[in-house]
C-alpha cells in the first residue's frame, strides 16, 4: 500500500514499504550512495564510526531516506560487510575452498574492504568472518573448530590488510593460493587424524 501525504499511514509503515521494495532501482541507488559515503568517511575520518547526520550530508540524501533503508549506522555497516562476506560458503575443493571468493570480493570492492579492515575501525568484519568460517569448518567435519576458526579468521583479516596496504598489485587468486598454501598443513594436521574429524 502506498503511503501518500495526508494518509493515515505511519512513518513505520512507510519504512516497511520502502524496504520491501529492495529491488527498486531508486532504493538500490540510495543504498549505494549511503554505503559509498560510509566508505569515504571511514577512510578519511578520525571517528570510529560516522554519525547519521554526517552520512546523509556526505551522501546528499535526507535523513528520512537513511531511515527508510537502515535503522542505524551499525546496520548500514553490516550491509556493507555483506558485500565482502557474501561469497563465504562451503566449496567442493576442501575446507579452504571459500578463501579465493573472499579475496576476489575484496578485490572487487577494494575501497570498501580497506575501510572495513582498517585496524582503527571496529566494524565487525572479523567476528562475522569468524562465525562463518567456524560454520564451514564444522560442516566439513572438523571437531572443536572454535579455535581453528578464530585463528583462521584473524589470519585472513591480517592477510587481507597486508595485501591491500602493502602489495595491492598482486592478483586476488594469487593471494588466495598463497594463503591456502600456508594454512592447509595446519588444518590437515588438525583434521587429518582420527581425533580431528567426526567419525562416520
Amino acid at each position: 500500500m502506498a503511503v501518500t501525504a495526508g494518509s493515515e499511514g505511519t512513518m513505520a509503515e512507510a519504512v516497511i514499504e520502502v524496504r520491501m521494495r529492495g529491488a527498486d532501482p531508486r532504493s538500490q541507488r540510495s543504498r549505494q550512495l549511503l554505503r559509498a559515503a560510509a566508505v569515504r568517511l571511514l577512510r578519511k575520518g578520525s571517528d570510529p564510526q560516522p554519525s547519521v547526520s554526517t552520512l546523509v550530508r556526505t551522501a546528499q540524501v535526507s535523513r528520512s531516506t537513511f531511515y527508510a533503508h537502515y535503522d542505524s549506522v551499525d546496520e548500514l555497516l553490516d550491509d556493507a560487510l555483506g558485500e565482502l562476506t557474501v561469497s563465504i560458503m562451503p566449496a567442493a575443493d576442501g575446507p579452504l575452498g571459500f578463501v579465493r571468493g573472499v579475496f576476489e570480493q575484496a578485490a572487487q570492492h577494494r575501497e570498501l574492504a580497506a575501510a572495513l579492515l582498517s585496524p582503527d575501525r571496529n566494524t565487525g568484519f572479523a567476528p562475522r568472518l569468524r562465525l562463518q568460517v567456524a560454520q564451514i569448518l564444522a560442516d566439513g567435519g572438523l571437531e572443536d573448530c572454535g579455535l581453528a576458526a578464530e585463528v583462521l579468521a584473524d589470519g585472513m583479516v591480517a592477510a587481507l590488510r597486508w595485501w591491500l596496504d602493502v602489495c595491492p598489485e598482486r592478483p586476488a587468486r594469487e593471494m588466495a593460493a598463497e594463503f591456502v598454501r600456508l594454512w592447509s598443513p595446519a588444518l590437515a594436521s588438525d583434521g587429518g587424524g582420527s581425533g580431528g574429524r567426526r567419525s562416520q
